[in-house]
């Protein structure tokens, strides 16, 4: 089978193509973090493999996953290859019938189904569970060289927003980093997956597990003034960057301690 994981409005939807030939529905995710197209991926071949080898793991609408009980050995281990440390390996889905679009398979649908009304927030978790997560805090003071870094990010504010409208290419993405306030008033710097720029005011997915500021949660929607800013970074889908040149400064600068 393929997966074709392709910009749907604000966000990116995964859909898989292939799956009639097995006499099995397709399998399809909607409103997910065009960032996190990875581990998405990996989830739906995780849930194809599952299905294909073991349909009785598919029962009321939803399928037991678990890595360790795949068959195919080659999969299995590109899969754990993939996952940190913290991962469980296995999780629980629950699927409903999706809802077929243009360029979709003429085959039964199954969508991966995720409820609330920031769906985004239950799909980190997910796959947080399955294939564990690594998030990496700095503590920096924000001298002259890391100010003279986000002075010249934030010069580039303008031509930044003319390609997001423009739009970017497929499998790019454009983050911000931002500062959010902590209960007792302190701020926690993370990194923000723009899906919708409109006048001043950005609003996006949270792309990282608050240390600090514990009131908000990975794949949060969220909304801030773009004068907030103090990083850009923009992942290219070849998997190359641009921008993020604060992060480098504290890098460089862990390297040199170590």
């Amino acid at each position: 089978i393929s997966i074709h994981y392709y910009h749907d409005g604000e966000l990116c939807r995964g859909i898989t193509l292939g799956m009639k030939k097995f006499g099995l529905p397709d399998l399809c995710i909607e409103k997910m973090s065009c960032r996190a197209s990875d581990s998405f991926i990996s989830l739906i071949n995780l849930s194809a493999q599952t299905l294909y080898e073991n349909e009785a793991a598919f029962s009321n609408g939803t399928l037991d996953l678990d890595i360790h009980k795949l068959k195919n050995e080659a999969i299995k281990s590109d899969l754990l290859a993939s996952c940190y440390d913290n991962a469980k390996h296995k999780a629980k889905l629950s699927f409903i019938k999706g809802t077929w679009k243009e360029g979709d398979p003429q085959n039964a649908l199954l969508e991966l189904s995720f409820t609330g009304g920031n769906p985004q927030i239950a799909q980190d978790e997910l796959l947080s569970t399955v294939f564990g997560y690594k998030d990496e805090v700095t503590m920096a003071v924000h001298d002259e060289e890391l100010l003279k870094a986000k002075k010249e990010a934030k010069a580039k504010i303008p031509k930044l927003k003319k390609r997001f409208q423009k739009g970017l290419k497929e499998g790019s993405v454009l983050m911000f980093k931002f500062p959010f306030k902590s209960m007792d008033d302190q701020n926690e710097w993370m990194w923000v997956e723009v899906t919708k720029w409109k006048g001043d005011i950005i609003t996006g997915l949270l792309q990282n597990k608050p240390t600090i500021a514990t009131h908000l949660k990975a794949g949060q929607k969220v909304s801030t003034h773009i004068n907030e800013m103090f990083d850009y970074l923009i992942y290219h889908a070849d998997g190359s960057e641009e921008g993020n040149e604060t992060s480098k400064i504290l890098i460089k600068r862990q390297n040199k301690n170590n």
